[in-house]
């Protein structure tokens, strides 16, 4: 990655302070006196890459919100990155324009993979970090080249980390070591391999194995089927069980029932049908006996006295008053009939009244007529009866 500029807009001693690297390749060296802000302008430059500290020492002459640190990154692959760094708790990278908040995985992909603290070690030397590695070397502590390269890289005490890490090393492996703990893992891991192999299932018993679990597996099936062949007769003889007591109600009511199993239903109506009968065999009584009473008084006339010539004027008249007392005479053999048939009806009904209630008040039969919702309920008995009927012969069968 290269800088090719850096803006310090507002932060510690700068205001609008451009820096341009893009002009050449090779070393650029910013040089100055001391408080010339070198150590402002790093500090500056790490804000840009890696944001501003919670706490600085660079608000001096600005407010922390009004610190702005503009760049301009170009990455190995030649891509571009124009963006401002401000102080905030997030959304901190913006675009060139300060108003639109970049991802930081932008920062990310120009970096590479460079963290703050590598930053720190390799780039980020400063005066405190050269008088420490100084010091070291006055000490006498170590060689010189790793005492330079210990305040170059910001890793003092390399002699001690490396001493450290030999222990480390023979704490986890040596050779033909035993308690070291990579030499243990290793023997636990032979272990636990060996374990394995031993547990490996050979492939006749495998398949032997596979084989009875098909046959279990048939077997299973098999009592399956048993088992619903069962069930199934068990609810066929639970049915059975609970037409047992509809069955002994349908005998008792045949037994009831024998003496007028014969007897013919009386129609839907019936009532009506008789009350109507009754009403026009009144009707028709007091019709004939007034037509017997005019007869006779026109016989007793005709006995008397000759018919005067005003009767005999009527002559077409009379013929029709005979062609009806002639009808009124068939009417009368008519309404026998229906007498005879009334009379003989209405002690079929009386008989089947006094069977069904054991009472001979015909009177109440009026009272004692089903109602509608009663003869549905007579229907879906009667249907219900028929059904048990059927399941009876079936079971006799």
């Amino acid at each position: 990655m290269k800088i090719l500029r850096v803006r310090f807009e507002n932060f510690g001693p700068f205001e609008d302070q451009p820096l341009d690297f893009g002009s050449g390749d090779g070393l650029h060296v910013v040089f100055g006196p001391n408080e010339a802000g070198k150590s402002s302008a790093l500090r500056g430059l790490h804000a840009l890459l890696f944001g501003f500290p919670h706490k600085t020492d660079d608000d001096f002459c600005h407010k922390t919100s009004e610190f702005r640190v503009h760049g301009v990154l170009q990455s190995a692959a030649g891509d571009r990155l124009e963006c401002v760094r401000r102080k905030g708790q997030k959304g901190t990278l913006r675009a060139a324009d300060d108003k639109k908040v970049l991802p930081d995985t932008d920062m990310a992909a120009m970096l590479g993979g460079l963290d703050e603290e590598q930053f720190q070690q390799l780039f980020g030397l400063d005066l405190a970090r050269l008088q420490e590695g100084g010091k070291d070397i006055a000490r006498g502590k170590g060689h010189l080249g790793e005492a330079l390269f210990a305040a170059g890289a910001g890793m003092k005490g390399l002699r001690t980390l490396w001493k450290s890490l030999e222990a480390r090393q023979g704490e986890l492996y040596k050779a033909n070591g035993k308690v070291q703990k990579i030499a243990v893992a290793l023997r636990e891991w032979k272990d636990q391999d060996a374990l394995i192999r031993d547990s490996l299932l050979p492939v006749e018993e495998y398949e032997k194995a596979e084989r009875a679990d098909r046959e279990a597996r048939s077997q299973v099936a098999d009592l399956l089927q048993q088992r619903d062949a069962v069930r199934a007769e068990s609810q066929l003889l639970a049915r059975y069980r609970a037409a047992l007591p509809l069955i002994d109600t349908l005998l008792a009511a045949r037994r009831r029932h024998a003496g007028v199993a014969d007897a013919p239903l009386l129609p839907d109506g019936f009532d009506e049908q008789l009350t109507k009968a009754r009403t026009d065999r009144i009707m028709a009584a007091s019709r004939l006996a007034k037509l017997d009473a005019d007869v006779e008084q026109l016989a007793q006339h005709l006995e008397t006295d000759a018919p005067p010539p005003a009767i005999l004027a009527e002559q077409a008249e009379i013929e029709a008053i005979r062609a009806l007392v002639a009808a009124q005479a068939t009417f009368a053999t008519e309404r026998t009939k229906a007498d005879t048939f009334s009379r003989k009806e209405e002690a079929g009904a009386k008989d089947i009244f006094r069977e069904l209630t054991g009472t001979k008040d015909w009177d109440r039969m009026s009272d004692l007529k089903p109602r509608d919702r009663d003869r549905a309920a007579i229907l879906r008995l009667a249907n219900e009866a028929s059904g048990v009927r059927g399941a009876v012969a079936a079971c006799e069968r």
